[in-house]
């Protein structure tokens, strides 16, 4: 069955973390990113340089990027163009995102807290640094797919920024809205939160079940807070 997040019956049980990592778009923030359509133009981009889309189209979109950069076709102008692409798409939509609902101050509240806060994103750091310039949204450390080796689902995303913090993995928990994060936050050995987006089913995170599940930011408090409670 889903462990559903309640915040009286779950006591301490969860454990108190001593970081919290979160996920960026969907998570702290929304950009009206339309993925069907960016998976659609990086495959068609693939085809231009050689690439076979049906070798392709059952990767994600940064899978198929790395597919592309490990030598298939032109791999590295592939590599290039695909990645002006997606930083000129993911820029447009920061500049018309918005923060979620108690966002910032769950975020302002874990800096006066002392909590170390990472936020772990596959998007581009041109696009997530124009968000956080906007929105106040406390933060130790900011790990793009720029900055690292490999993105979640992988869980070297999630370590480097535990290593960075600096936190012991089994010391932090992952938020995150996808099932990526999910599968990165386990992988790393770090207590793990899905973020239910409205609309999606109630099984969403059953393929990868979280520690928690959640359906609204404040959710969180009475764990990391349960002082406040």
């Amino acid at each position: 069955t889903r462990n559903i997040w309640n915040p009286v019956a779950a006591g301490n049980d969860f454990g108190i973390p001593g970081a919290v990592l979160f996920d960026l778009d969907g998570t702290l923030v929304h950009s009206p990113l339309d993925f069907p359509r960016m998976k659609r133009d990086v495959l068609a981009l693939a085809v231009v340089h050689g690439l076979e889309e049906a070798k392709l189209s059952h990767l994600d979109i940064l899978g198929i990027v790395s597919a592309g950069a490990r030598g298939f076709g032109n791999g590295s102008a592939f590599v290039a163009e695909a990645e002006r692409l997606l930083t000129d798409i993911e820029v447009a939509a920061s500049d018309r995102a918005t923060v979620m609902a108690g966002a910032e101050e769950l975020l302002r509240d874990l800096q006066h807290a002392g909590r170390p806060v990472g936020i772990v994103t596959r998007n581009c750091r041109p696009a997530a640094e124009m968000v956080l310039q906007r929105f106040d949204l406390p933060h130790q450390i900011l790990l793009t797919r720029a900055d690292v080796p490999r993105v979640k689902p992988d869980p070297t995303h999630l370590l480097m920024a535990a290593e960075r913090l600096p936190a012991a993995p089994a010391d932090c928990a992952m938020v995150g809205d996808h099932l990526m994060d999910v599968v990165a936050g386990r992988a790393a050995g770090m207590r793990t939160v899905g973020l239910l987006a409205p609309g999606r089913p109630q099984d969403f995170f059953d393929a990868a079940p979280p520690d928690r599940v959640i359906h609204q930011l404040n959710e969180l408090r009475q764990w990391i807070f349960p002082s406040s409670s």
